[in-house]
């Protein structure tokens, strides 16, 4: 049996819910609302490194391989995001054209 536990180190407001979050390149990726945002650890609070405004509506699901984001919101379907380090920049390169709502994806 495998436990897991939720160890709550730091505190940060936001601006809304964050209803998506999945690890990246050592950070946080974190979906709040329509924004896409990557978190580092700071001293006492985690620090918005990098963001994304331009998804149309609430993200509910993050997937990552490599440089490559997968993002699913609510009404528009699946976004295909890359970050890019040396701009640190989080550029959409791709998305569906058929609007489907989902709840996860997998």
């Amino acid at each position: 049996m495998v436990a897991w536990y939720i160890i709550a180190i730091l505190q940060t407001v936001l601006d809304d819910v964050p209803v998506a979050m999945t690890p990246f390149g050592g950070r946080l990726l974190v979906g709040v609302g329509r924004l896409l945002r990557i978190y580092d650890i700071g001293k006492r609070k985690m620090l918005r490194k990098c963001e994304n405004k331009h998804l149309p509506n609430l993200i509910v699901d993050i997937h990552t391989l490599g440089g490559r984001v997968y993002v699913s919101d609510v009404q528009e379907a699946v976004h295909f995001v890359r970050y890019k380090p040396v701009e640190n920049q989080l550029v959409i390169f791709a998305d569906e054209t058929y609007q489907r709502c989902l709840v996860i994806s997998y």
